[in-house]
């Protein structure tokens, strides 16, 4: 079992003595100090996670995942092993860092919304509205108190894709590449597939655009993370790309 460390909550660490992780089903993301990258989950193993620090041992690690028990497993016990640095893993909980989940059983809610909410709304002390387009979209809704209203979880670009080629054998498409720019109906089965769930997205987009200051009000903020948080900022028109959220989110759980 992973145990957090209990640190003197008066003593500041400084930034570049953590290593704070973010584990997605795609990417790892990390941060030491002022380095960061990315790694692909499905790689990352022990010298890729020591290589995230280079020569320099953190104080502290820190942790959110949405990988399951046996990434996180495999990390504390890297670190242990290496460092002597317990691994400090969030969760999310009925309330922290000023605000409230509105989820009856809060753990059933993803470490990661929970953290790019907590950051969203601290960054600005206000209302806001979170999106994180990653393999899955999520969308969630916070007032000026903190309080989360609410939200919205559908597949992202790849998963959509996925969804509909894996469930359709007679669709067959050569080039799966396409952004969310070009939503003209497709000539050809490739333009259609690709065009169609651009439409979607940039349709998602937009009606985020015109709902999220009815819901929250005129001064809220649009905040945007995730691969694909350019595409969707580009598609609405507005909001503030922040594609480190959940990592930022970890500094506010566990100071």
């Amino acid at each position: 079992m992973i145990k957090n460390v209990k640190k003197n909550r008066s003593v500041k660490v400084a930034a570049d003595q953590s290593l704070d992780l973010d584990i997605g089903n795609t990417f790892v993301k990390w941060r030491y100090g002022t380095n960061k990258g990315r790694i692909p989950t499905a790689e990352l193993d022990r010298q890729l996670f020591l290589g995230c620090c280079g020569e320099q041992p953190p104080a502290r690690v820190r942790l959110a995942s949405v990988a399951g028990q046996e990434q996180e497993v495999a990390i504390s016990e890297w670190s242990l092993d290496s460092w002597g640095v317990t691994v400090e893993v969030a969760r999310t909980v009925a309330q922290a860092a000023g605000v409230s989940n509105s989820y009856e059983d809060p753990s059933r809610m993803g470490i990661d919304r929970w953290l790019a909410m907590i950051a969203g709304y601290n960054l600005h002390q206000s209302s806001c509205c979170i999106v994180d387009c990653g393999s899955a979209i999520t969308i969630d809704y916070v007032d000026d108190n903190g309080a989360h209203l609410g939200g919205y979880i559908m597949p992202g670009k790849r998963l959509m894709r996925q969804g509909l080629l894996s469930n359709t054998e007679r669709i067959l498409v050569d080039n799966p590449n396409g952004g969310w720019g070009n939503c003209a109906p497709g000539i050809g089965t490739d333009e259609s597939v690709e065009h169609g769930v651009c439409l979607l997205l940039c349709a998602l987009a937009e009606r985020v655009r015109k709902d999220y200051r009815l819901v929250l009000g005129e001064q809220s903020q649009l905040i945007v993370a995730g691969g694909d948080g350019a595409e969707f900022i580009a598609a609405a028109g507005v909001g503030q790309l922040r594609q480190d959220l959940v990592i930022e989110g970890l500094s506010y759980v566990l100071p």
